[in-house]
C-alpha cells in the first residue's frame, strides 16, 4: 500500500468517524430537549386544567340553575292552590347570634305540602341560618299548638324539608293595592301578589334572584233568594 493510499484511507476514515459522531446528541441538545418537552407538556396540563375547570363551574351553574327552578316553581304551586281559608303572616325570629330571619308562616292550609299527609293545616317557610349561607327550608306543625309550643318546635332542626342552600338572605314583600306597590310591611292575611327575593351565598350581591306569584282571590259565593 503506497502512501498516498495510506492518507486516502485514513481520511476516508476519519470523514466516516466524524459523520458519525455528528449524529449523536449533545449533552446541550438532551437538555433543551427535555426543557421544551417539559414547557409543552406544561401547556398541555394548563390548558387541560382550565378546561376541566371551566366544565366543573359551567356543571356548578347548571345545577344551580335547576335548583333555583325547582324551588320557584315549587313556591308558585304552593300559592297558586292555596285553599280559600287560608292565611299568611310574616313573623321575624331571632335565632343565637342575633340573626333575625323573615319567617312566612302559613294557616288553614291543609294539603299545601304534597308530601304532607294528615291533619297538619300550619307550615312554616324560613331560612335556617349557619356560619356563611342559610338553608331556605319547610315545616308543619299543627294550628292547635300554643304559643310556646310552636316557638319550641320551630326551633328544633328534625322536621324540616330543606328546599335550597346556600342561601345568605332572603325579603319577602305582599302587594298593596292601595299603593299598587310591594312592601315589606305584611299587612294582609291574603295578598293578591307575593314577592320574593333570595341573595346566594356565590352569586353577586347586586343580581338576586326575585320571583312574583299571584294568589287566587276568594271567590265569595252569592245566596240565592
Amino acid at each position: 500500500m503506497g502512501r498516498s493510499t495510506w492518507i486516502t484511507t485514513t481520511r476516508s476514515f476519519l470523514s466516516c468517524f466524524c459523520s458519525m459522531k455528528s449524529k449523536g446528541f449533545t449533552l446541550f441538545e438532551v437538555l433543551i430537549s427535555v426543557s421544551l418537552f417539559l414547557i409543552v407538556s406544561g401547556a398541555i396540563f394548563t390548558i387541560v386544567s382550565a378546561a376541566i375547570r371551566t366544565s366543573a363551574t359551567l356543571t356548578r351553574h347548571h345545577l344551580n340553575s335547576e335548583r333555583l327552578e325547582t324551588l320557584i316553581s315549587f313556591l308558585r304551586n304552593v300559592f297558586t292552590n292555596l285553599p280559600p281559608s287560608a292565611e299568611l303572616s310574616l313573623q321575624m325570629r331571632e335565632f343565637s347570634g342575633g340573626i333575625l330571619v323573615p319567617e312566612l308562616h302559613f294557616q288553614h292550609a291543609p294539603g299545601m305540602l304534597p308530601w304532607r299527609t294528615g291533619s297538619s293545616s300550619a307550615h312554616v317557610i324560613s331560612l335556617l341560618p349557619n356560619t356563611q349561607a342559610g338553608t331556605l327550608a319547610v315545616k308543619s306543625y299543627s294550628a292547635s299548638l300554643s304559643e310556646n309550643e310552636r316557638k319550641r318546635i320551630l326551633l328544633e332542626r328534625t322536621g324540616w324539608v330543606h328546599l335550597l342552600k346556600d342561601i345568605s338572605q332572603i325579603q319577602w314583600k305582599s302587594f298593596d293595592t292601595a299603593t299598587n306597590s310591594f312592601r315589606k310591611e305584611w299587612n294582609f292575611a291574603r295578598p293578591q301578589l307575593v314577592k320574593v327575593t333570595l341573595w346566594q351565598k356565590d352569586r353577586d350581591s347586586h343580581n338576586p334572584v326575585t320571583a312574583q306569584f299571584w294568589i287566587p282571590a276568594v271567590q265569595k259565593l252569592r245566596t240565592i233568594e
